[in-house]
């Protein structure tokens, strides 16, 4: 699992995106981020990977906006249809 740095991912290019991904205040995922999970769900689907939402728990924390405090489980399934 990666975590810990400065949380500081930013992903402002993404802010459309994230405002179409569910609000999430609790358990232990509500720090990763969802741009770096929106953009995994996108490789995943692009290179042909079974959809598989687990691998969001080694992505990293980010506290930046605009996703501060969205579902990254949700930013990795938008991610993954948008393809």
């Amino acid at each position: 699992m990666i975590r810990g740095g400065d949380m500081s991912c930013n992903h402002s290019d993404l802010e459309s995106v994230m405002e179409r991904v569910e609000s999430y205040q609790g358990g232990g995922q509500r720090h990763i981020c969802a741009g770096c999970a929106y953009l995994l769900g996108q490789k995943h689907r692009a290179n042909g990977t079974k959809f598989d939402p687990s691998k969001v728990d080694d992505l990293p924390e980010s506290q930046a906006q605009p996703q501060r405090h969205r579902n990254a489980y949700d930013a990795y399934r938008i991610g993954f249809d948008s393809i």
